[in-house]
C-alpha cells in the first residue's frame, strides 16, 4: 500500500508541474513499461492504474523473476534518455507489455480517462 501511495503522489506531482513520468512493474514473469508526457492530451498514470482494478498479489506472493525487473528497468532508463535527450519516439500514450516466457513485447493505447481525478481537468 505504501508503494501505491508514492505512485500516486508522485504522478499528481508531474502532472502539475508538466513533467513526463516513466512508468514500469514487474512481477512473475511478466513487465510492463509506460511513459507519460503531462502534456494534458494523454493519459496519466491515475489514468492506467484504473484499468487494473484492486491489486491481488504482491511479488513477495507471486514472485518476480529477476532478470525480468533488469530488462523493464532498461526499458525505463532508455525511455527516460530518449525523453531528456529528444530524440526517438517516446511511448507517450502506449502501455508495452513484456512476456518473459516468450521474448515477446506487446503494445497497447492508453487513452486518457476525462473522468481521472487526477488529469481529467487538465
Amino acid at each position: 500500500m505504501r508503494a501505491l501511495n508514492a505512485d500516486v503522489t508522485i504522478n499528481a506531482a508531474c502532472v502539475k508541474a508538466k513533467v513526463p513520468l516513466v512508468s514500469g512493474a514487474a512481477i512473475r514473469f511478466e513487465g510492463q513499461v509506460a511513459s507519460f508526457s503531462m502534456q494534458g492530451g494523454g493519459a496519466c498514470y491515475h489514468c492506467l492504474s484504473q484499468l487494473f482494478g484492486e491489486q491481488q498479489l504482491t511479488c513477495m506472493e507471486a514472485g518476480i523473476l529477476s532478470p525480468v525487473v533488469g530488462i523493464i528497468g532498461s526499458m525505463q532508463a532508455l525511455e527516460a534518455v530518449k525523453i531528456l535527450a529528444g530524440v526517438g519516439t517516446p511511448l507517450y500514450g502506449k502501455l508495452q507489455l513484456f512476456d518473459a516466457l516468450t521474448g515477446q513485447w506487446r503494445e497497447f493505447s492508453l487513452n486518457k480517462d476525462p473522468l481521472c481525478n487526477v488529469c481529467g481537468a487538465t
